[in-house]
């Protein structure tokens, strides 16, 4: 195990934003934590924006020039592709150690969808429709996200000024913060996307390794001269942790659509499923943290 004065896995997410973006863009908290992003906290960076809890969010600039091939490893990513970066210690024990502490955080997040999703299923059992509710009489032993959550659809169902959102729709806001939320998650989850994956492998700053995935599933790797398996084995950990990451971002939007869609039953309002939208996706990332606080996730 390594001390305080070990250097110690960074695992990035580089996404090219405009600048005149980056001025705008939104981040939030969990509640009774400081601003951090609309992806979740990491591990000891403070406020920190991160993805799933484990990616260090990094607007950047794309360049206004760039020579590459795209169906290689060679040159540098797309002016338009996000980045997946680890950034390892050199001592290969630690180095291995911090993936394995990063692949467990990733089943942790995995987890917190699966528990969302049941927990969801378990509140609106317990609803009747139409928004009756009366989240002050919820009952003294319902968990914080779920009294949360029924605040919320409330709020929209009384309605409010309304706010845009998305292609041409409209949410109710006393909402502002969750809408703005969930926005700014559709906006990155979006520059993901549009390219499957360019992922690096460093160790000490020094590049190992670089692999390109296109959306067929061909990939192209270039390996710097000389790397020995267990090298090559990190960058292929790196490779699967990255693609599952982005696995598990476009599951949860998935996730959060098809519980807006259950929740909407609560609403009388017509639209419910929009409007509960920012709602479940909230609700969803405070269970990935619950569950990432209640089993104490390290990167050891």
């Amino acid at each position: 195990m390594g001390d305080d004065r070990t250097p110690r896995a960074v695992f990035e997410l580089l996404i090219p934003i405009p600048e005149e973006s980056q001025r705008t863009a939104v981040t939030f908290s969990t509640p009774g934590q400081p601003p951090p992003s609309p992806w979740g906290r990491g591990w000891g960076r403070g406020d920190t924006p991160t993805v799933l809890g484990l990616w260090t969010t990094i607007p950047t600039s794309p360049p206004a020039t760039i020579s590459f091939d795209t169906t290689t490893a060679q040159g540098q990513p797309p002016t338009d592709a996000p980045t997946w970066r680890v950034n390892l210690p050199a001592d290969p024990e630690q180095a291995a150690r911090d993936l394995d502490g990063a692949e467990r955080g990733l089943e942790t997040a995995q987890d917190g969808l699966t528990a969302a999703a049941d927990r969801i299923d378990t509140l609106i059992a317990g609803q009747p429709a139409g928004l009756a509710f009366d989240v002050s009489g919820s009952g003294p032993d319902l968990p914080d996200a779920e009294r949360e959550l029924l605040a919320l659809l409330e709020e929209a169902e009384r309605g409010a000024p309304p706010i845009s959102f998305g292609a041409g729709e409209t949410i109710r806001s006393g909402w502002t913060q969750a809408t703005e939320q969930f926005q700014a998650f559709v906006d990155q989850l979006r520059r993901i996307v549009s390219h499957y994956a360019w992922v690096e492998t460093r160790v000490q700053g020094q590049l190992l390794s670089r692999t390109t995935v296109g959306w067929t599933g061909d990939m192209a790797t270039a390996w710097q001269a000389g790397l020995d398996a267990e090298q090559m084995d990190l960058h292929r950990r790196t490779l699967t942790l990255a693609l599952s990451s982005r696995q598990t971002m476009i599951r949860t939007f998935t996730l959060a659509a098809s519980g807006a869609a259950r929740l909407s039953v609560l609403l009388s309002t017509p639209g419910g499923a929009i409007l509960a939208l920012p709602a479940a996706w909230k609700f969803i990332n405070q269970v990935r943290a619950e569950l990432e606080k209640h089993q104490h996730i390290s990167p050891e």
